[in-house]
């Protein structure tokens, strides 16, 4: 199901772009306050479309995923190696209800 999981991300990519194309970010930004507020509305939700695609394409591609990740200057992914452990001798129940 590899192929299914790179149409989709490619899909989410695309309506992205088509998005972008069709609200004109650039032609906002020159135009009146409101629509300059409109543009940086339009430019918002692409940055995220973005760091949605950083995380959907990493367990394919991630040295893609790392190079967006630097282009939108957020943090790269760190994995823990740590395990967790838990006592369950000393569980609260005021916490734990």
């Amino acid at each position: 199901r590899l192929r299914e999981g790179i149409c989709n991300i490619l899909n989410i990519s695309r309506v992205g772009n088509q998005y972008m194309q069709a609200k004109k970010p650039w032609e906002l930004v020159k135009g009146t306050d409101e629509d300059k507020i409109k543009g940086s509305t339009v430019i918002g939700v692409c940055v995220n479309i973005a760091y949605l695609l950083s995380i959907l394409v990493y367990p394919y591609m991630p040295n893609v995923s790392i190079t967006i990740r630097k282009q939108l200057n957020i943090p790269l992914f760190q994995v823990n190696t740590e395990k967790e452990t838990y006592d369950s001798d000393n569980i609260k129940p005021d916490i734990y209800s």
